[in-house]
């Protein structure tokens, strides 16, 4: 601190007399806290207010174990002179490992104006809107674990992440799926392989918080708890493979694939947890739904294909080309498709028993606004009832749809 006075030259002697030395009065006093009220000592705070020169300038004000911090003043004077009043905000700086929503900005409080001298204030550190979020997989085959997906899904189904990126394991034995960053709140959390579901949770994402920055939420299976991997060939009735054949799954709502490997074998996994049923299909082959227990050959017939007349009121007529869905009333059934007849005959190529609605569209661009006309029932080949006919209410809709213009390219 410096001190300025003046006093007489008499004599040669410079009598100064005496000095009161007095320091500041602090302008500028507070803490950092976070939402939980516990201090935030690794915080950074600015002090921001106006100088001589009319300018704005910015003081950074140290912070203490104890999230405390002050400043002594006047620091901030206007033109005039007069001490200028203070805008405060703490920060603390957060990069995250990977971001699902949108990168957010540091930890940062709301503002605070002070007019020196003021009260202590109280900076509040807010969490973060997301949660670091890991997954470890215990026991998985080796030729499976480069297959592993992580997904998130939001209240909608809304994918918010599909990453196949694989950090190296930290174990034998283990794969992890590092540190993502998930929006906070209520999520279903899938585990993947060959794009099958294998597992899904709900878990609540928690927030990074200001002292926890690091911290990582982890969620951990072990494989052989999820899944049994299983196996066959389709065969034809000489025992020939059939390259064309596929394994068709059905998993929470979710459909995929699997194709043979060289020798002719479709490899799929089971999921343990999840209602699911797999479906063998082939090209002039009746589907068949898979028992749990599938493995080994499995022989493939000649497909019986399943009419199905679909007929309008007396007095209209419906014409043009349209596709017919046989769509499964289970969420694990597997659709069909045919094309309506000039005599209004459908033919479906061999459909597994079941429970199906009837609908109708005319471009696949139209499949989520597909007209349902009916439902049936599907056992040994035959529709019951046989034959549909469409009012005068679904007749409109269907016309709805014929009228639409194709798509731009």
């Amino acid at each position: 601190m410096t001190v300025e006075r003046t006093v007489p030259l008499r004599d040669g002697v410079l009598e100064l007399g005496e000095l009161a030395l007095t320091s500041h009065a602090p302008v500028l006093r507070g803490r950092v806290v976070d939402a939980r009220g516990r201090p935030v000592p690794a915080a950074q705070v600015v002090a921001q207010g106006p100088t001589s020169a009319g300018a704005i300038a910015d003081v950074p004000v140290s912070v203490d174990g104890d999230g405390r911090f002050v400043l002594a003043g006047p620091v901030f004077r206007d033109a005039r002179g007069d001490v200028g009043a203070a805008v405060v905000t703490a920060s603390l700086p957060h990069v995250h490992p990977r971001q699902l929503a949108p990168q957010p900005p540091p930890f940062r409080s709301g503002a605070a104006t002070v007019a020196p001298p003021g009260d202590a204030i109280e900076l509040v550190v807010p969490d973060a809107a997301t949660g670091a979020f890991a997954m470890v997989v215990h026991g998985a085959p080796q030729a499976f674990r480069q297959q592993l997906q992580v997904c998130v899904l939001d209240g909608n189904n809304q994918r918010l992440l599909h990453d196949e990126r694989l950090l190296a394991p930290k174990e034998a034995g283990a794969w992890h799926r590092g540190s993502i960053e998930a929006p906070v709140g209520r999520r279903t959390v899938q585990l993947r392989a060959f794009n099958h579901v294998l597992c899904e949770v709900e878990i609540d994402i928690q927030p990074t918080r200001p002292n926890d920055a690091n911290a990582v939420q982890v969620h951990t299976v072990a494989w052989d708890a999820i899944v049994r991997p299983r196996a066959i060939r389709a065969v034809d009735a000489a025992g020939q493979v059939i390259p064309a054949a596929r394994v068709h799954m059905r998993t929470a709502g979710h459909k995929s694939g699997t194709i043979p490997d060289a020798s002719g074998q479709l490899v799929w996994l089971q999921p343990l947890q999840l209602r699911h049923a797999a479906y063998l299909i082939a090209p002039g082959k009746q589907m068949i739904q898979l028992p749990e227990t599938a493995s080994g050959d499995v022989t493939m017939v000649e497909a019986t294909p399943l009419p199905l007349d679909v007929k309008v009121a007396a007095g209209e007529q419906l014409a043009g080309d349209w596709k017919v869905m046989l769509d499964p009333c289970e969420d694990t059934g597997l659709a069909s498709y045919g094309t309506l007849s000039a005599n209004s005959e459908v033919r479906f190529p061999g459909p597994p028993p079941g429970r199906y609605h009837v609908a109708m569209f005319v471009r696949f661009d139209q499949f989520t606004r597909r007209v349902r006309v009916g439902t049936i029932d599907v056992a040994e080949s035959k529709a019951m009832p046989g034959s549909l006919t469409i009012d005068a209410a679904t007749l409109a809709a269907l016309r709805v749809l014929q009228a639409e213009p194709p798509p731009k390219k």
